[in-house]
């Protein structure tokens, strides 16, 4: 009896471990450039924004270039790091903080669900939030689903 219970548990430990495995290779990858379309209320924001991604395991970091919309201008403004980058699932969530004149003028929060190369999502803002969608580009390493 002792026996058939060890050989089951042996089993039942080979099944979780083969599991665990296929979850970790079907996970999501979002290392490479991605371009996101922005939909707003009143166009208040720039409509476009690439970001360059890099992923390793569940943390992934990053930048951009910000684009700032202002009085029916768009302003590029330098290179913001993206902050808190974290990928569960299919799930990606990160932030990129803002700054003028050297002090922190706010942060953007973006959350997104992503299915292969295509990101659906909503940024975040102190003046509300829209939603966006990202496309990886071309010459970015297909998605490995």
């Amino acid at each position: 009896m002792v026996r058939h219970g060890l050989a089951f548990s042996t089993v039942l430990l080979a099944f979780a471990a083969l599991s665990v495995q296929a979850q970790t290779t079907g996970a999501v990858d979002v290392t490479g450039k991605w371009k996101f379309t922005y939909k707003s209320a009143g166009g208040v924001g720039p409509p476009s924004q690439t970001f360059t991604f890099q992923q390793r395991g569940s943390t992934v970091t990053g930048s951009t270039v910000f684009l700032l919309a202002q009085n029916g201008s768009v302003e590029q403004r330098p290179t913001v790091d993206i902050r808190n980058g974290t990928m569960k699932g299919d799930s990606l969530t990160f932030a990129i903080k803002l700054t003028y004149g050297g002090t922190e003028a706010f942060r953007l929060n973006y959350a997104a669900k992503v299915t292969g190369n295509t990101m659906r999502g909503v940024q975040s803002t102190p003046r509300g939030e829209r939603q966006f969608t990202g496309k990886r580009a071309r010459s970015s390493p297909p998605d490995r689903n």
